[in-house]
């Protein structure tokens, strides 16, 4: 698991080690849920990025497993980051459809999300992120579509 790569975009060239690492610092310096929920990013790639999450208690619903939200929440990011990746700075983005499947639960150890950009357009972006558990196994896939826009006058 730790050795799984993500995928660059096609028509995208990979990022050279020292601007990874200066995407990946900027993120966590950035954003705020990032920072508050642990989250790690391990690899980043234009249309592509891998992130750890460590459980916590505080993770956990009243049954015992990671809440559904927080594993959304992981997925959601991982889109996010993978489609960034691919489109110029100056560029911004917002979900409009999010679509999560559960597959088995998770009590404990690290959560790993990958993220892939699977469709490129003008408006929009079709991305996928597959939230594995400690031992690699699938526990959830996520699909959205996402909004492509020019930042506001201003900004």
């Amino acid at each position: 698991m730790a050795g799984t790569p993500v995928t660059v975009y096609p028509g995208c060239a990979p990022y050279p080690a020292a601007e990874k690492a200066r995407r990946i610092e900027a993120i966590a310096a950035q954003s705020e849920i990032v920072r508050f929920m642990g989250m790690r990013f391990t690899d980043l790639e234009p249309g592509g990025c891998r992130i750890e999450l460590p459980v916590r208690p505080a993770f956990l619903n009243g049954r015992g497993v990671v809440h559904g939200g927080v594993v959304a929440t992981l997925a959601d990011t991982a889109i996010a980051y993978s489609v960034h990746g691919a489109l110029p700075p100056q560029a911004r983005t917002a979900s409009i459809e999010l679509k999560i499947n559960f597959v088995r639960p998770v009590s404990e150890g690290t959560l790993v999300a990958l993220g892939r950009l699977v469709n490129l357009g003008r408006r929009t972006a079709v991305v996928e992120a597959d939230v594995l558990t400690p031992a690699g196994k699938l526990a959830a896939r996520c699909l959205s579509t996402v909004m492509i826009s020019a930042p506001a006058e201003g900004a």
